[in-house]
């Protein structure tokens, strides 16, 4: 009987750049190997296994500068000319070949870069002193609620929020929800980022800027009920940790109840007096001014008509992000004992910016804006309180309320 054949095989760096560059198949066939042999071995390795793949440790890139003179490049200079940060990226091995006389000698130079491992850090609160808890408001025979959804920081438009705050310190509303994907964490997330294509800020500029965010919705409306949900995109921070550091997910510092990535812990979301759902983002359900009929999600549907979707899913009636829509839905049922129901469905807008489609998507039909709804709490209805919703749309430089104000700058 025949013993097993063994095959001797290059280095790993060898085989990694190669698969890399010619595919499994074309490299199988270069060693004298069967393919699927050498897709077993590279498996075994942990090495890449088809054209283009990125490495487990994390997406390797190489960077060439063709045929330029030897004294004109560094690791660091092509790092630059690639539109790549030093302090985002690491240099994990160099390569350079060399050709022509003393007259004219030319150099290959080609790096291997992976992102440097990111250091979480708290937003600097800076000159920020917490501001006193908001003083209980009287109730009025109208409360008002502002959902804001989708800013995906550090991607929102910042002309639009600038407006939105300038309402919001003339409106001082009882309540502002926040409903999801504030920030966009791009750099973490499944999909591919590709450097220097205006989406791969850190994950700490994405903190830093949701902070800011909600820094000064606070500032603008001190006494604000101010509510947070999770989004799809906010949860990839959570899920990164689960991928990647599973050990550290949900750590806590000593003595205190609140996991040091949380959120919670990294927005500063009890010093700003913000009440946060850390439930699922596609499970999470705020109650719009504590209004049974009427709750806030993030949103999970993105067909052509998410209102008749959300309606069917779902009981009462719903404000959802998401689909970086504005619209509104409604639909009346008949019982044979209640009488007529009408129920609403609302896609409340986006507040990012939506001319690039956030790198991944060309195009989009995305609306601007968000939503405002009024409720009116009257004892004497019983628990069926009366709610009322209109949305504010946003136009270029220009901010348009439903009750006739405008803002511009």
């Amino acid at each position: 009987m025949a013993g097993k054949q063994v095959h001797e095989y290059p280095d790993d760096a060898w085989l990694a750049e190669a698969v890399h560059d010619r595919g499994c198949a074309a490299v199988a066939l270069e060693l004298g190997v069967a393919n699927g042999t050498l897709r077993h071995h590279l498996v075994r390795r942990g090495l890449p296994t088809h054209k283009g793949a990125k490495s487990p440790a994390g997406r390797t890139l190489s960077l060439d500068a063709d045929q330029l003179p030897e004294s004109d490049w560094t690791p660091e200079r092509l790092l630059a000319a690639h539109g790549l940060d030093e302090k985002e990226w690491k240099v994990v091995r160099v390569r350079a070949n060399r050709w022509g006389d003393e007259d004219d000698l030319r150099i290959q130079l080609r790096i291997d870069v992976e992102p440097a491992t990111p250091t979480l850090t708290f937003p600097d609160p800076k000159d920020f002193k917490p501001l006193p808890k908001p003083r209980k408001r009287k109730k009025q025979k109208v409360q008002t609620s502002v959902v804001l959804s989708d800013f995906h920081a550090p991607h929102h438009d910042k002309a639009l929020f600038a407006l939105t705050c300038e309402y919001l310190a003339d409106e001082q509303p009882d309540e502002i929800i926040v409903n999801g994907d504030l920030m966009d964490a791009a750099t973490v997330s499944k999909h591919r980022t590709v450097p220097g294509g205006g989406y791969d800020q850190s994950l700490q500029t994405n903190i830093d800027e949701a902070y800011a965010i909600l820094r000064q919705i606070r500032e603008v409306a001190p006494n604000a009920r101010i509510r947070l949900q999770r989004g799809n995109h906010d949860e990839r921070i959570e899920h990164a940790l689960i991928d990647q550091l599973d050990a550290l997910y949900g750590i806590r510092a000593a003595g205190d109840e609140v996991p040091a990535l949380s959120l919670r812990n990294l927005l500063h979301l009890d010093s700003l007096h913000v009440e946060y759902s850390d439930k699922p983002w596609d499970r999470s359900k705020i109650p719009v001014l504590d209004n049974y009929r009427l709750a806030a999600v993030h949103g999970y549907s993105t067909t052509v008509n998410p209102g008749k979707k959300i309606l069917t899913d779902l009981a009462g009636s719903t404000v959802q992000g998401h689909s970086h829509r504005l619209s509104l839905y409604y639909q009346t049922s008949h019982h044979p004992e209640d009488g007529a129901e009408t129920r609403l469905a609302a896609e409340c807008g986006c507040m990012c910016e939506i001319e690039d489609g956030l790198g991944y998507t060309r195009e989009p039909s995305w609306q601007q804006g968000f939503l405002v709804a009024r409720s009116w709490p009257d004892s004497n209805l019983g628990p069926k309180d009366d709610f009322h919703v209109a949305l504010a749309i946003y136009l270029p430089g220009r901010l348009l309320l439903p009750d006739g104000r405008r803002y511009a700058k």
